[in-house]
């Protein structure tokens, strides 16, 4: 198996791929973080100023920089790892507590399943992330600054999660209702194997390679809510108040401040610079880029698992096995009677 895995061209790529960009991420405090004092106005060989931070795209600055000089590109390889990691642990609590509720959705009355997927059914057209906002909007937008740094990265993970189970446990209760409709498991209590025995035998082998696939395509779901949260100005992990300028007005001072993504998760960088797109969209090319790279090496990944294990309980393939014999013609065979 594991052969067969290595020899798929799409597992390969996407594994060097997504290798590559958890690498630099991990790697960001060590090669690319700039410790000293920020850059935020360019000047001429003359000494004259000429270009002032957000700097537009160039071979020093790939995806140009942000308001204070950062070079983006490097803010956008720093938050993939928090970015993917979230939607890595997100996804996983949300298959563990979706397999526990699957099977018992499995397992309850014909009615009571009826009822469930009717109503779980109808979460497919709900405004998912509107809901999401309307929960975590008081913590992460509103009273953000009352609320410490765990909470704002817990809190919106869990409400994800919740919100995310009834619908994959709908979905995994009527893959154990396909799987358990197989002959040859419908047959084995017969033949004296237990519930658990059947399970870890039989079922396992059908569900533990559909139940990966189903998480790698819920990392990919994950990461789509991130953009969509992004959009709607919500930080995931919270946000850091920088002073920007001053100006007197009249008899006071007034202090213009900014807010900065604190993790630079790529959801957070996109509502950072939405209100900036019409001047500078690199500001939000840049995390988007991230995102769909990420999304299309987990499609690719997936596409490549479903060809390698051939994902499909139901149908049995027919293989024709190729005869070492040599074929008679028929004046070569014997048909004396006995």
């Amino acid at each position: 198996m594991l052969l067969k895995l290595i020899r798929n061209p799409w597992i390969v790529f996407s594994f060097i791929g997504l290798t590559v960009l958890l690498t630099l991420s991990f790697g960001y405090e060590a090669w690319l973080k700039y410790d000293g004092e920020r850059v935020t106005i360019l000047y001429d060989e003359e000494g004259l100023p000429y270009d002032s931070a957000p700097f537009e795209p160039s071979l020093e600055y790939p995806l140009g920089s942000d308001n204070l000089g950062e070079n983006y590109l490097y803010r956008v390889i720093d938050g993939a790892k928090y970015t993917i990691a979230l939607a890595a642990i997100i996804s996983l609590i949300q298959m563990i507590l979706s397999f526990f509720g699957g099977f018992l959705l499995y397992l309850s009355p014909k009615k009571a399943r009826l009822t469930f997927d009717g109503l779980f059914d109808t979460l497919h057209y709900a405004p998912f992330v509107i809901f999401i906002y309307l929960l975590v909007g008081p913590v992460l937008v509103i009273f953000t600054w009352s609320y410490t740094l765990e909470t704002k990265i817990v809190f919106p993970a869990v409400v994800i999660i919740f919100l995310s189970v009834p619908v994959l446990s709908n979905l995994i209760a009527k893959e154990l209702e396909q799987v358990y409709k197989v002959e040859f498991i419908q047959n084995a209590p017969t033949l004296g194997g237990g519930v658990f025995h059947i399970f870890r035998k039989h079922v396992s082998r059908f569900l533990v390679p559909k139940m990966f696939v189903l998480f790698l395509q819920q990392i990919s779901t994950v990461l789509i809510i991130f953009v969509h949260l992004g959009i709607l100005q919500v930080f995931i992990g919270g946000s850091e108040t920088y002073k920007m300028d001053e100006r007197i007005e009249g008899k006071e001072v007034v202090i213009i401040t900014e807010s900065f993504t604190m993790s630079n998760e790529w959801g957070g960088l996109i509502g950072k610079y939405w209100s900036e797109y019409m001047f500078n969209p690199m500001l939000v090319f840049g995390p988007i880029l991230g995102f769909s790279f990420v999304i299309l090496m987990m499609n690719l990944l997936v596409h490549g698992l479903t060809q390698t294990l051939e994902i499909n309980p139901y149908v049995k393939k027919k293989r024709e096995r190729k005869s070492r014999l040599r074929k008679k013609t028929a004046t070569e065979l014997d048909f004396t009677k006995i």
